[in-house]
């Protein structure tokens, strides 16, 4: 699943929000903004293991970079 907003500060409040609605652990989120390095995002996004994150919130321009160099797998994002 994934979670788009405009700027990191409202990113961040969807984050929160949603871990205290849903009671999402915080090993099952991951934020993906410009302050994670590539690589990083890269390993999130093709991370399969049970207790890798699952829900990631994100900005529009860091999940178009990220399809468009290959960190992540646009098979694997459905809009």
């Amino acid at each position: 699943v994934i979670f788009m907003a405009p700027t990191r500060p409202l990113l961040s409040q969807q984050m929160l929000a949603w871990q205290q609605i849903a009671h999402l652990p915080r090993h099952h989120t991951a934020e993906l903004t410009g302050m994670v390095s590539p690589s990083v995002r890269k390993r999130f996004w093709h991370n399969t293991e049970p207790n890798s994150p699952r829900v990631f919130f994100t900005t529009p321009h860091i999940l178009s970079n990220d399809i468009a160099d290959g960190r992540c797998p646009a098979e694997r994002a459905r809009l």
